[in-house]
């Protein structure tokens, strides 16, 4: 029997200097080799869930075929400067991959 694995990485999130007001995304790509454990994505931002917004200013998407995650950022504000951590988590374990968004004022 196989030994489980858990998730990685192939693309990892990079940093990213964004004006104020001016939209961000960040990608990554999730290696998943146990097919039997679908993942789970989560985006973080300054220890913050990324969660669905009335606002529609945040939106995350995972392609599990093809493991593209995406989080978008539309018109960053200076909250928004900081950390961003994104997890892919199934039942044999989690990775995660962290940048910084820098926001600029003109």
């Amino acid at each position: 029997m196989d030994a489980a694995i858990a998730p990685s990485f192939k693309r990892k999130i990079m940093d990213q200097k964004v004006a104020k007001n001016c939209g961000a995304m960040f990608f990554a790509e999730v290696f998943n080799p146990m097919a039997d454990s679908p993942v789970k994505v989560q985006w973080f931002i300054n220890g913050e869930k990324v969660s669905r917004d009335v606002s529609k200013r945040f939106l995350t998407k995972f392609e599990p075929k093809n493991g593209k995650a995406v989080l978008t950022i539309a018109e960053c504000t200076l909250r928004d400067e900081g950390d961003v951590k994104c997890i892919a988590e199934t039942a044999h374990g989690s990775a995660e991959c962290c940048s910084k968004l820098r926001v600029v004022v003109d």
